[in-house]
């Protein structure tokens, strides 16, 4: 009986110390396509830096990727793993640990950016439950999916967990500003409860009897007309409190409300915090674009 103890005790250490963020660094040459926009470019190099250096440490989702058929590139991985992100690798991005660095230049007549990136990252919860979910841009409809979206959009999100469980949804932007979008303003909650089965669609207030359901819309205020925002889905089976945020008196250019928000870098502490405490949180992301 001791064995076993001693045993069970060991291997509970083994899953802490394997999921201990660990700082990680990689690096990309992105050759800029034809027609694509720098802005566009930088983003691409940053995100394929990222999942290079998620890759090297952690490894590749061999059990899917080796069913794609894709050229290799000088650096070993496929061009299928940096096309699918994060869900091709076997660890998560967690927060950078400094501003990524671009270089950019020309071979022959291409012209490239290169990224460079350090952040914390950590092994990929295989536990993590089939969380099914759509980002959705003017329309509540499945048909309706996409992450492109243009100035003056409306943002809805589609989502159905095969448990019980809470949510809630940032939306970080190029300011690098967290906002909670779930819970809503008005929910006194620290998350947004969820049951098992039931198929949910967030920020649609058109049969909303209550008032209390708020709806987004997406623009671009950049003047390279083009942004991306990143949008965070947080779930867990335990209950757990958002962030500290603080409302806003003032409005986006296209006059609308902001919805509550904190710095990126209090968001990112946050949330660490509370993937370190909650072995059945997980966390989605999806990047939106957003063009005038």
């Amino acid at each position: 009986m001791r064995a076993l103890l001693l045993t069970l005790i060991l291997l509970a250490t083994l899953t802490a110390v394997a999921q201990e963020p660990k700082q990680v660094c990689g690096t990309y040459k992105y050759y800029v396509q034809t027609n694509e926009t720098l802005e566009a470019a930088r983003h691409t190099a940053i995100q394929r830096a990222r999942i290079s250096a998620l890759a090297r440490e952690f490894g590749e989702r061999l059990s899917q990727t080796e069913t794609l058929i894709s050229k290799e590139d000088g650096s070993g991985f496929s061009d299928a793993l940096y096309t699918s992100g994060e869900d091709f690798v076997n660890g998560e991005w967690l927060s950078d640990t400094q501003e990524p660095k671009i270089e950019q230049g020309f071979e022959g007549n291409a012209l490239y950016i290169e990224a460079t990136v350090c952040g914390l990252a950590q092994a990929r919860n295989e536990s993590r439950i089939d969380l099914k979910y759509s980002v959705l841009r003017n329309g509540t409809r499945q048909q309706f999916a996409s992450t492109e979206f243009k100035s003056g959009d409306q943002l809805y999100l589609s989502l159905q967990s095969p448990v019980n469980g809470f949510v809630a949804v940032y939306l970080i932007d190029e300011t690098k500003t967290a906002y909670c979008l779930l819970p809503y303003r008005t929910d006194t909650r620290g998350s947004y409860f969820v049951k098992a089965g039931t198929p949910y669609v967030f920020f649609d207030a058109a049969n909303d009897a209550t008032g209390t359901i708020d709806e987004y819309e997406l623009n671009c205020d950049d003047g390279t007309g083009q942004i991306f925002n990143d949008l965070y889905i947080i779930f867990s089976e335990n209950d757990f409190a958002k962030a500290v945020d603080y409302a806003s008196s003032a409005t986006s250019n296209a006059g609308l409300d902001l919805p509550r928000s904190l710095p990126l870098t209090d968001f990112l502490a946050w949330l660490n915090k509370k993937r370190a405490a909650d072995s059945k949180m997980q966390v989605e992301k999806e990047t939106l674009t957003v063009k005038k």
